[in-house]
């Protein structure tokens, strides 16, 4: 079995988490995510030809650091880390292969309110 090239990942997720105040104008936002639905495709099986699976959540942190300019317009900058692994713990296909995926980036964001 042998990774062919590129996987893609797409998740359902839902975020809890709480934002608060620092100083005057910043917030710090910190939350966990955990996904609903999570699915892994591409070229990962050679011997089957399997490439879709399922994946279990798994418990994901998103921190975000914020200023606000004006009562309207803020900005964020923060890094999200989400972690999923197979939903049955041995592949899809019955086999030994153990399929994950970590998607961890950095995100910054720019918002108004009206």
């Amino acid at each position: 079995i042998t990774d062919n090239g590129t996987v893609t990942t797409s998740s359902f997720d839902i975020r809890l988490g709480v934002q608060v105040g620092l100083m005057k104008d910043f917030t710090l936002g910190v939350a966990l995510t955990l996904p609903l639905s999570a699915n892994i495709n591409g070229s990962l099986d050679n011997e089957t030809g399997k490439d879709d699976y399922k994946l279990a959540g798994g418990v994901g942190v998103d921190f975000d650091l914020g200023y606000s300019f004006s009562k309207s317009f803020s900005a964020n900058l923060g890094y999200s880390f989400l972690n999923t692994d197979d939903s049955d713990g041995k592949g899809g296909n019955n086999k030994d292969l153990s399929v994950a995926s970590a998607v961890d980036r950095w995100k910054f964001g720019v918002s108004y309110i009206f």
